[in-house]
């Protein structure tokens, strides 16, 4: 079939005998359609279902080679049925009668008898979602899942072109059909070509001079970012009102907007292109989309306009007075305040925007966002918002990456379900999930689906870093859709179903969002805004958003110290007294608490509400009235703070009039009170400037949202918060470092977990997916504790190193917990880790399945949780079973290490140059240079004195130092500068020439000639054992060199246990195990801090026999380049002695349970070093001998006993080895 004539098939009204000449095509020559001679009709038994549909045919069924039958279905919807409104009665009817006695899967095509009703579309629908290609032993039925392309519309239909034709060519197998319905290329091709043409937009306005100049004539401080910003917002606008045209909505002939233009933004273009946005694009957005009370919605259009939709339009008719309907929508996406003044002169070359709509023209565009369950095969408002979101100013520097839509989807449905579990009494969590997830309202009496009701009807939601806007508009659709299930279970009538109207009540209800970047609060509003726009039939004025989503710093609600987070209602305004301690002296110098004048938050609320919906000439003067409210109340707050200042400095002078007599504290606090008086005044006017400007450092969350506060708090809380490390981003941090919550070596998303449990009303459910690293990381001790001691941990997903996020390299988890005044002092976690980092979208699907507690690839279970275990501590979560083996491992403690006998290695910033210092140094410089650290070469290219070379150490890394065994022949060295050094550096002219030419970017506490953290020199001489701090399996290695390390590795040196004997000990598996469990992880990799290594059981034996030997045998052999045993890799060699130390140690912790399964190896291990001459009595003098000795021990060993009774660990011992020896 030729291309014309499919495109021609795909554009205009189904037809069956032409839909059956397509598969015919589609399935080649390979005898694999199997048409009816006459189609089937199925009779259909509900009235549900025929509410929906008219007729539905089986028309015969389509064979794939690799042995799938997928039959073949026609449905005629009813003519006032819209699938999108009524996605609940289409997927039952698809498991009633679509895939009832199918197999895998059917295809489908739905279409209607009313031919002016063109749009038709065809599906594949899968019965099953275990993994990508359905794999038998993944398959679990679940809801079916729909894959859609619309056809029917007079688009190019490239996608669907290019995806048939392959299929055709394919070897029309079950995963070709999957290929063919991928919406994830589509995602991915669009945003690859859409971010090419912003940059080409980019580039020519600040390459023209002309175009520069209207920006630069702004005088703003970054020209670049402005151009970058415009440009966002004119693509943004142009993709918006594509979304309109499907809808029919541009360029009709009158107000009823039916016969819009499908293709009005190219037909207009066509008109005028050089001076296309000058003459029209501008004047469209401004003159008429934002312009209320034009007779009959008119706009002038050019007559050469007319001219082109007539020839592409037989009955089109051209009005008398060139005019055509475009309505006002109002909201503020089309403001024209945001532009340059001067950006009507803007002049872009016509092939721009040629190929701009040439581009957009080739996509299917649809207004209804995808679902898991639900895929059409286009452009949807959830892709553009992935690729906005992605378009953002440093979006990966500023910690914030976009969210897949499977993790939205269920942090979003669980936040819900959660929530109605805690209100509802007479439900449980079962039900709740199936109505939920499966509107399934199985025991749900009409009394409970109407107290569901009111719940929804007054939930609030915020995403406190909502960028755009994925899980606020996640849960609209959650809420819409149950409401609509709610609405005709009540057996409601369908005149009395408003979609829009029910959507803007609840995002004027529900729904807020806060975020630091304007670009992402636009992009929020978008997606809100197309939301509404779906369910319109007739245009009608969008609602204002601007203080429903907002621009602000989340974890900020002071400046320079001035509290502006606490908001009393009415006129009850109290001035606290100063709290004293025994001694007399003030305990608390921060105002604790600051108050509004009388009725301002009443009065922004009521101000805010009539915002909403607020006439386009109206909303100026509201704002104004607001942001009069908004300074009124930061003045009386810096009044009230300035009252306080007073107050204090007075009670100093009163108290003690003669400053000579005054306390050094008192003396501190009262310099520092004049200081802050001093400052206030000019806090004031920086305060109201601020004020007047789009974007604020700080956000006034008791008053913007102080609807929500009023009734004690949001019920949800959920987001993705920004991960930024204070190390990365300084700035992120300020005025939040005043906070209580924060800390040292923290992620500022830990301050938005925290601030979230203040935020959220008891009860209240907070729900983020950030890295899962804070159960153990040291910057996390505040945000734990206040988890453990303010909420319930209800979930807890674990993504282990599968990358949710593509572009970021990092650990991620879910969690989910409930805001409660008492925690209980025990209660269950739900638990899920995924294994596999490898894996598909659906099977990260069926991960986030909470049905499925167990796969190849996951494991779900609940925990036992006692929060007190774990306050001022990590925090780990593992079954009942491993609990009972850590407390075996546990119970045998009897020796642990000192802080003093473990030290970290050396901190050295600049230990050679990297390419952020490359950047600042210049080309002169060569990456990887020797800063602090040198290799031979550059070691030798200095003439270093014998002075010098004291100071210049050995220096050693991973590739001398593994488990057990440690290379001495080093490669790298380490200038060894302590914090004395910048006293004598003119005694070593040789290092200080070296690292005065990098003084620039040496940035150590010590600098420019010490290293920054040096540590005790007696960790790195002589006997001592190196742990690696990140590593897949634990790695401890034994040296008796002088051996200097960074900070990489941590240093055990004790007198009081043998470190050949720890050695063993610590890369055992128990200790492994116990690591994986109870220590620190990022992921699968183990992170074994000093906390860890000081926590870890360790058990001092009476006799460390036959422990050294084994050591001794399994040091001899990794040290070793020659093959020991014939035919045998030393690696392996090696590893199978490991496992005889893990066998003996398996004797130490769980000797009862092994003595009663005949277990116990090691009298048989110490029988075998003795026959074999490697007792403890054996002196090593040759190095043939100690290899002939090896080998007689390992062929006694992998006959004999040992080895016969560790082959049965896993078997006798299911409960206790085994899960160590798989972990």
């Amino acid at each position: 079939m030729k291309r014309d004539k499919l495109k021609d098939i795909l554009q205009n009204n189904y037809n069956r005998g032409e839909w059956r000449n397509v598969l015919t095509f589609l399935s080649g020559n390979k005898n694999l359609l199997k048409p009816r001679l006459e189609p089937k009709e199925i009779v259909l038994t509900t009235q549900k279902a025929t509410n929906i549909v008219k007729h539905l045919f089986e028309l015969g069924t389509l064979e794939t080679t690799d042995g799938v039958t997928l039959p073949i279905f026609e449905i005629e919807l009813q003519d006032n049925i819209k699938i999108e409104y009524n996605k609940v009665g289409v997927n039952q009817l698809i498991k009633e009668y679509i895939l009832k006695d199918a197999g895998k899967g059917a295809i489908a095509t739905y279409h209607y008898a009313d031919e002016n009703k063109t749009e038709w579309r065809f599906s594949f629908i899968s019965k099953f979602g275990g993994s990508e290609f359905f794999d038998e032993v993944e398959d679990v039925e679940t809801n079916p899942k729909k894959y859609t392309y619309i056809f029917g519309t007079p688009e190019e239909h490239r996608t669907a072109l290019e995806r048939l034709y392959n299929l055709e060519q394919s070897r029309f197998r079950l995963e070709d059909f999957f290929e063919a319905f991928n919406v994830e290329p589509v995602s991915n091709n669009f945003f690859k070509e859409y971010k090419n043409f912003y940059l080409d937009f980019v580039s020519h306005l600040s390459s023209n001079d002309q175009c520069r100049e209207v920006f630069e004539a702004e005088s703003t401080e970054d020209v670049e970012k402005d151009i970058r910003n415009f440009v966002k917002r004119l693509l943004g606008r142009i993709v918006f009102l594509y979304f309109l045209q499907k809808k029919h909505w541009l360029g009709a002939s009158d107000t009823s907007y039916t016969d819009g233009d499908t293709n009005f933004l190219f037909n207009l273009f066509e008109a005028d292109k050089e001076q296309f946005y000058t003459n029209w694009l501008s004047k469209l957005f401004f003159k008429a989309l934002n312009t209320p009370d034009r007779k009959n919605d008119g706009f002038d259009l050019p007559e050469q306009y007319f001219i082109n939709r007539s020839l592409k339009e037989s009955d089109f008719l051209k009005p008398n007075n060139n005019q055509l309907a475009i309505p006002f929508l109002n909201g503020g996406l089309f403001e024209e305040h945001q532009e340059p003044k001067a950006h009507k002169t803007l002049k872009f070359p016509g092939f721009l925007f040629e190929e701009l709509f040439t581009f957009f023209n080739g996509y299917n565009f649809t207004i209804y966002e995808n679902s898991p369950e639900d895929h059409t095969v286009a452009v949807d408002p959830e892709m553009l918002g992935n690729i906005f979101e992605n378009l953002l100013e440093d979006n990966n520097d500023k910690g914030t990456f976009y969210t897949p839509k499977e993790i939205v989807h269920y942090m979003t449905q669980e936040s819900l379900i959660e929530y109605l579990n805690t209100h509802l009494n007479n439900l449980n969590k079962v039900q709740i999930e199936n109505l939920i997830k499966n509107q399934v309202k199985d025991g749900v009496s009409i009394e409970d689906l109407k107290s569901i009701e009111n719940l929804i009807d007054k939930v609030k939601i915020c995403d406190p870093a909502i960028g755009s806007g994925a899980f606020p508009m996640g849960l609209l659709q959650e809420i819409f859709s149950l409401k609509a299930f709610i609405h005709f279970a009540l057996d409601r009538p369908q005149s009395d179903w408003y979609p829009a109207d029910i959507k803007q009540n609840i995002i004027q209800n529900s729904i807020y969002g806060v975020d630091l970047e304007e670009d992402a609060v636009d992009i929020a509003r978008l997606r809100f805004w197309l939301s509404l726009v779906v369910d319109e039939e007739k245009p009608k004025p969008l609602p204002n958003l601007d203080y429903k989503i907002m621009q602000g710093n989340s974890v900020v609600e002071s400046y320079k110290g001035i509290d502006l987070s606490n908001v009393s209602r009415g006129n009850n305004v109290k001035i606290a007294e100063l709290d004293r301690d025994l001694f007399g002296n003030i305990k608390d110098d921060q105002m604790n608490l600051t108050f509004d004048k009388v009725g301002i938050a009443e009065s922004i609320e009521e101000k805010t509400n009539k915002y909403f919906t607020a006439s386009v000439d109206y909303k100026p003067i509201l704002k104004k009235e607001i942001n009069d409210l908004v300074i009124e109340f930061i003045e009386y707050n810096i009044e009230l703070r300035q009252n306080q200042i007073e107050r204090f400095i007075s009670q100093i002078e009163t108290e003690n009039k003669d400053a000579s007599k005054r306390t050094k504290t008192q003396i501190k606090k009262y310099n520092e009170w004049l200081s802050i008086r001093e400052t206030l005044i000019e806090n004031k006017s920086e305060l109201n400037e601020i004020q007047e400007k789009d974007e604020k450092p700080f956000f006034l969350w008791h008053l913007f949202f102080a609807d929500a506060f009023k009734g004690g708090g949001f019920d949800i809380i959920i987001g993705n918060p920004p991960y930024i490390k204070e190390y990365t981003n300084k700035s992120a941090f300020d005025e939040f470092r005043n906070t209580k919550y924060y800390q040292g070596k923290m992620d500022l998303w830990y301050g938005f977990a925290c601030k979230g449990l203040d935020w959220l009303k008891d009860g209240g459910i907070e729900c983020f997916i950030a890295q899962s690293n804070w159960i153990t990381s040291a910057g996390a001790s505040i945000l734990r504790n206040e988890i453990l001691t303010r909420s319930e941990i209800k979930t807890f997903i674990d993504f282990g190193d599968y990358k949710v996020f593509q572009s970021a390299g990092i650990q991620t988890m879910i969690y989910l917990f409930q805001k409660t005044k008492e925690p209980s002092s025990e209660y269950d976690v739900f638990y899920g880790a995924l294994e596999d980092f490898k894996i598909t979208k659906t099977q990260l699907e069926d991960f986030l399945d909470n049905k499925r507690l167990k796969s190849t690839f996951f494991e779900k279970y609940y925990q036992s949780f006692k929060p007190s275990k774990f306050l001022n501590s990590y925090i780990n979560f593992y079954k009942s079973s491993d609990h009972k083996i850590i407390s075996s491992i546990d119970s045998k403690r009897n020796f642990v290490l000192d802080r003093n006998e473990i030290a970290q290695g050396i901190v050295a910033p600049q230990d050679k140059l990297n390419k952020k210092a490359l950047k600042k140094l210049g080309s002169s410089f060569n990456l990887n240079e020797g800063v602090f650290q040198l290799n031979d070469k550059e070691k030798l290219s200095y003439d270093f004195t014998d002075d010098e070379l004291e100071l210049i150490k050995p220096f050693y890394t991973t590739n001398e130092l593994k488990r057990y065994y440690g290379s001495s022949k080093n490669t790298e060295w380490i200038i060894y500068t302590k914090s004395d050094i910048n006293d004598k550096i003119n005694q070593y002219p040789n290092i200080k020439k070296h690292l005065d030419e990098y003084k620039e970017i040496i940035t150590s506490d010590n600098k420019p000639y010490g290293l920054h953290r040096a540590r005790n020199e007696d960790f790195f001489i002589g006997e001592k054992i190196i742990s690696l701090r990140k590593c897949a399996i634990p790695t401890f290695t034994y040296t008796d060199f002088d051996c200097y390390v960074s900070q990489t590795f941590f240093v055990i040196k004790s007198e009081n246990i043998n470190l050949k004997y720890l050695t063993t000990f610590l890369n055992s598996k128990v200790i492994a195990y116990w690591l994986k469990l109870e220590g620190k992880l990022q992921g699968n990799i183990y992170q074994i801090d000093k906390e860890p290594l000081m926590n870890i059981p360790l058990y001092k034996p009476e006799s460390y026999n036959p422990f050294i030997e084994l050591f001794d045998i399994v040091h001899f052999i990794y040290s070793q380049k020659e093959s020991i045993v014939e035919n045998i890799d030393n690696s392996q060699l090696g590893l199978f002695f490991e496992s005889v130390i893990d066998g003996c140690f398996y004797d130490v912790y769980f000797n009862e349970e092994l003595s009663k399964s005949s277990l116990l190896i090691t009298e048989n291990v110490l029988n075998e070093l003795k026959v074999a001459g490697l007792s403890k009595e054996y002196e090593k003098d040759k190095l043939d001998d100690m290899i002939s000795r090896i080998r007689v021990l390992y062929n006694n060993m992998k006959i004999g006993i040992v080895q016969q009774r560790m082959r049965m660990y896993t078997v006798k011992s299911p409960n206790t080895l085994k899960p160590i020896i798989e972990s």
